[in-house]
């Protein structure tokens, strides 16, 4: 725990405090010495994932799908592990993001990261409204997506995500499964 807060505050220092921190329920985190620091620093914590369904943050467990093919990759070329988490880095922070229309890079910095490859893009200014209000609606449906769904095991045993009915939609989920869910299911909100 002591750890994470050592490796947090340079990053605070350098680029200052975030009015949010997200993280998973990982034992580093739910901590009440971890709540304490986050609570000096006035950090809201959201850890709204469930510890049992990691799948719940999908953006976060593809980005690390990503990112562990990329190392096992540098580890089967005997490259070195660390040189190419930095190329791997630089190629994600410098390409161009469907929610936002723009690079994490330009985002933080409202510049495009210098690469190798020959700079093609568009002048953007970080303030235009029209990346927020994209990046926002994005999110928006995103959340509409999450809300309409409860979970319910296939035969396998895998989570699915099904439709959830409510009066003001003509659908409705098949009893079978409307049975089993109000028995087994938890409702992601």
């Amino acid at each position: 725990m002591k750890k994470v807060m050592e490796v947090l505050t340079p990053i605070f220092a350098r680029y200052g405090y975030p009015f949010t921190l997200k993280s998973d329920n990982g034992a580093q985190f739910v901590s009440e010495e971890f709540e304490d620091f986050l609570t000096e620093n006035r950090i809201r914590h959201r850890n709204k994932s469930p510890s049992f369904w990691p799948q719940a943050n999908r953006g976060v467990e593809r980005q690390n799908r990503t990112l562990l093919k990329s190392m096992k990759v540098a580890h089967v070329e005997n490259k070195k592990w660390k040189d190419e988490l930095n190329k791997f880095l630089l190629a994600y922070r410098t390409t161009t993001h469907g929610s936002t229309g723009v690079s994490p890079a330009f985002m933080m910095f409202g510049r495009e990261l210098k690469t190798k490859l020959p700079d093609l893009r568009p002048d953007k200014n970080v303030l235009d409204e029209s990346i927020r209000d994209r990046d926002w609606n994005k999110k928006v449906a995103g959340k509409r997506v999450s809300e309409d769904t409860v979970v319910s095991p296939t035969s396998e045993g895998k989570p699915v995500a099904l439709p959830i009915s409510r009066p003001s939609r003509a659908r409705k989920l098949p009893d079978k499964v409307q049975g089993f869910c109000v028995e087994h299911c938890k409702i992601l909100v």
